[in-house]
């Protein structure tokens, strides 16, 4: 599995999918809003999920890149354990 995350702007909000570039089959979304102000915090704008249970909450494309690394290393492990 060799998973590519779109950069996309996040100023306006938006989806994109992800792709696995070994199959060409889209497993996952990005999604983006504007982020808005909690209290003191902003709340992160981009969304990543990945085979439907991978979920994480990011602020820069730079995260989103790192969580899907990181998600595909360890199901290349897991695939690599099998054989």
């Amino acid at each position: 599995m060799q998973i590519e995350v779109p950069k996309i702007d996040s100023r306006g909000g938006g989806s994109s999918a992800i792709i696995d570039l070994e199959s060409g089959k889209a497993i996952g979304s990005l999604m983006t809003r504007q982020g808005s102000d909690a209290g003191d915090r902003r709340a992160p704008s981009r969304s990543v999920k990945l085979l439907g249970k991978y979920v994480g909450r990011f602020e820069i494309h730079e995260e989103c890149v790192a969580f899907a690394k990181g998600v595909e290393e360890v199901l290349n492990f897991m695939v690599r354990m099998e054989k």
